[in-house]
């Protein structure tokens, strides 16, 4: 039998003059190994190249506010009594699919459902109740490092968008996507086919168009090849309406006088205001439909 508490494998051979009982005892290789939300791609090659495939014990050092939705991708798998150890089940979420026609005005769903594991290079989402953010870090003992599913380093590629969609066979509704990422990744949203988000306190935020955004390692970002009308997107878990994303603007999105109507929208991964037919980019600057 195996005993993951003390790292043994005993087994009990049967034999004419007694039972002979054969213990193998390996070693976790190191007791030290943490994970930061805002961790630099240096931290993340060293510990890639010296962990990977290996039995460690892993402190992750993250605090998530309550109420607040985040993203969360972690480069090893755990079962569901260690989440509810951790206090993270009923709070975890998987991405399932989403629905929606933004062309018609009917906005987007993003249907998730509650997690009973987490699988390691895939995205979640979590929202927090006031006990688990109390928690500043977790501990996990005796996980197995997978970072083949790192997605983090080529993620503005029309080449990275197309190599997940023939792996996974099939695009979801409305063609979005979570995607997981272990290391940080610059995203400019300028590459045709890809679209790309990340969830930030209860809003959704769309990377700086002239300078790029950020997003941390062992984060995710919501991905489309569609077109979003990201006024009106929400989040369903499990059938339960848990109302409507806020767009973080992050800075003025359009330098245009005039108290018009307007409508924000991200098409090939950039993102566009229409005010009066008119369609401006995210600088204020006219551009054709």
């Amino acid at each position: 039998w195996k005993d993951e508490s003390d790292n043994t494998i005993t087994q009990i051979a049967k034999g004419s003059t007694g039972d002979l009982t054969l213990t193998a005892t390996w070693n976790v290789k190191s007791s030290n190994i943490e994970l930061c939300e805002n961790c630099n791609d240096a931290h993340y090659n060293t510990f890639k190249d010296n962990y990977n495939n290996e039995i460690v014990n892993v402190t992750y050092n993250r605090q998530f506010t309550a109420e607040r939705w985040s993203t969360m991708c972690l480069p090893f798998s755990i079962e569901l009594p260690e989440m509810i150890t951790q206090k993270m089940y009923g709070r975890v979420y998987e991405f399932k699919y989403a629905t929606g026609n933004a062309n018609v005005g009917s906005g987007v769903n993003l249907y998730f459902s509650n997690a009973k594991k987490i699988e390691a290079g895939k995205c979640y989402i979590v929202n927090a109740d006031a006990k688990l953010a109390e928690k500043t870090s977790f501990v996990f003992s005796n996980v197995k490092i997978d970072v083949s599913k790192d997605l983090g380093e080529a993620l503005n590629s029309k080449e990275a968008y197309d190599r997940l969609s023939n792996a996974n066979g099939y695009k979801t509704k409305g063609d979005i996507e979570l995607v997981g990422m272990l290391r940080n990744g610059t995203l400019k949203g300028s590459d045709t086919g890809n679209t790309y988000m990340g969830l930030k306190s209860n809003k959704i935020y769309y990377p700086n168009i002239s300078q790029g955004s950020t997003i941390w390692a062992y984060r995710g970002i919501f991905r489309s090849s569609s077109e979003l009308n990201i006024e009106k997107m929400r989040i369903i878990v499990d059938g339960e309406d848990r109302g409507e994303l806020i767009i973080d603007a992050d800075g003025e999105l359009l330098n245009a006088s005039g108290d018009a109507p307007s409508r924000k929208f991200i098409r090939d991964g950039v993102l566009y205001i229409e005010r009066e037919g008119v369609i401006y980019d995210a600088q204020g600057k006219r551009v054709e439909d």
